[in-house]
């Protein structure tokens, strides 16, 4: 092979490993939805979890963000950010893992930092890297335990 051609190859695969890694920002909207989602996960403590008020309560303050960022995603008046869809389903993830990690075991509790940190990350910095921090692995391997 032609050294030129060679090194045209080895060009097109680096471009290639990343574009994967490409960002995709995240509106100002999601960003701070995002923080005050992670806040109101927090606020589900495992004494919360005992206590079906409590819960109830939780629940209906999360379904409420959720109606708000679900209007505010599907309002086909406003253009949304490429790392806008992304990243709000990583917040559903970090919602997810909380609910378990508060009444499961380790695994759960990894998945749930884990998933959190990247999000929280990304609410600060306002890129979402293709990928999702780990959270998708973390959630399969507490969920195969």
């Amino acid at each position: 092979m032609n050294p030129t051609k060679a090194a045209a190859i080895i060009l097109i695969l680096i471009g290639s490993a990343f574009a994967k890694l490409a960002s995709k920002p995240v509106s100002r909207y999601m960003r701070d939805m995002g923080i005050l989602y992670l806040e109101t996960v927090e606020k589900l403590t495992p004494e919360c979890g005992q206590n079906s008020d409590c819960t109830s309560r939780w629940e209906s303050t999360m379904e409420s963000i959720e109606d708000r960022v679900n209007i505010a995603l599907n309002d086909k008046s406003q253009r949304r950010s490429p790392g806008d869809m992304p990243y709000w389903d990583l917040l559903k993830n970090v919602k997810y893992a909380r609910g378990f990690s508060i009444y499961s075991g380790k695994a759960w509790l990894h998945a749930y930092i884990t998933c959190y940190a990247y999000a929280h990350t990304v609410a600060l910095e306002g890129d979402y890297f293709n990928g999702d921090g780990g959270c998708g692995n973390a959630i399969d391997a507490a969920t195969h335990q």
